[in-house]
């Protein structure tokens, strides 16, 4: 009897789950410190690793749709409800600096 490995499909291939991203509160800050304080995070994470960003400034919606698209991060998710905004993004590659001390 001969005995052989079954041929895995690609719905049985295990896919990487991201892992969980990190969190950063600017609630109660204004325009350009939430993007100020995500930049200074970000620069400090690895490409791909996944930023929660969450607040209460109404123009963080513009502010961080528009600094991703400068920087290259990619925007995976950008939701308003009750007065407050989070965005998460993918940190993107080229802006990280040698981590250090936060």
């Amino acid at each position: 009897m001969c005995h052989s490995r079954p041929e895995w499909s690609a719905a049985a291939r295990v896919t990487p789950v991201p892992a969980s991203p990190r969190r950063l509160d600017v609630t109660g800050t204004l325009c350009p410190v939430p993007v100020l304080r995500s930049a200074r995070v970000a620069r400090r994470m690895a490409p791909g690793e996944l930023l929660e960003v969450i607040g209460d400034d109404p123009l963080m919606r513009l502010d961080m749709t528009a600094w991703c698209a400068r920087e290259g991060h990619e925007l995976l998710e950008l939701a308003a409800e009750e007065g407050r905004v989070r965005c998460l993004l993918r940190v993107g590659p080229g802006t990280t600096a040698p981590r250090g001390p936060a």
